[in-house]
């Protein structure tokens, strides 16, 4: 008996887990029914892929929408099929929006707003603040809740937890997934605001502690010399930090 699909993804070099193979896809609803040679079977439809790769869905755990609060960048109907276009198929959104996802009334809304209007898989973080420990039980378990996000560095509204006694607190409260923006506040503001020793220049803003490979961005900060000073060879070279 014919085997008959929906639709025949036909000869396209097919990315899977054990390799590259140049093979059919035959679908059936939404679902990939079969993957191998479909020569003898029959479909609605029927794509011609030879000469193309067909890739696995992108699942994106970090995402940074812009609804509620800055709809007039983007929305989540806008984002989700910018995501769609560029193959990601699933979405974990973070909770710095505006206002902050804190609470179990404002992950509702959030998931009122997507309903209907985001065209793949989504879920979205729970944001850990020092004020909402005794909430996030609750939010975590919630049904479109895919973690709690903690950030140790500075973000936006009230998503800092910058101590040690805060973050012990979340992990004490939640039982499920935590993400971590993991940076220690203390030394990242000491070093943005802090004298070099060798010229007494402080050091800018985007001056961290460790250099990245390859680095990202350099600074450079020269100390404040007289016009008259001495632009010889022997002169120190500008001082240079690196951020990431």
């Amino acid at each position: 008996m014919t085997q008959v699909f929906d639709l025949i993804l036909r000869g396209g070099t097919v990315v899977t887990p054990g390799g590259e193979a140049r093979t059919d896809i035959g679908i059936i609803g939404e679902r990939i029914a079969r993957i191998g040679d479909l020569s003898q079977a029959a479909a609605g439809e029927i794509y011609g892929a030879a000469g193309l790769h067909i890739l696995p869905g992108v699942i994106d755990t970090q995402v940074h929408f812009r609804e509620p609060g800055l709809e007039y960048k983007a929305d989540l109907e806008t984002e989700a099929r910018s995501a769609a276009l560029g193959g990601v198929v699933a979405v974990f959104e973070m909770p710095n929006t505006n206002p902050s996802t804190i609470t179990p009334d404002l992950m509702l809304d959030k998931l009122s707003r997507a309903k209907g209007r985001m065209d793949i898989d989504h879920a979205f973080y729970a944001g850990a603040t020092h004020d909402n420990v005794a909430v996030l039980p609750e939010m975590e378990r919630m049904l479109g809740c895919c973690g709690v996000k903690v950030f140790m560095g500075a973000s936006t509204g009230d998503l800092l937890i910058k101590d040690d006694a805060g973050v012990e607190a979340v992990l004490r409260a939640i039982k499920r997934r935590a993400a971590f923006h993991s940076e220690d506040e203390y030394p990242s503001r000491s070093a943005a605001t802090s004298p070099s020793p060798a010229t007494g220049t402080a050091i800018s803003s985007c001056a961290m502690s460790r250099p990245p490979s390859p680095p990202r961005a350099v600074c450079s900060v020269s100390p404040a010399r007289p016009a008259s000073a001495s632009t010889s060879s022997t002169s120190p070279p500008p001082r240079r930090w690196t951020s990431w």
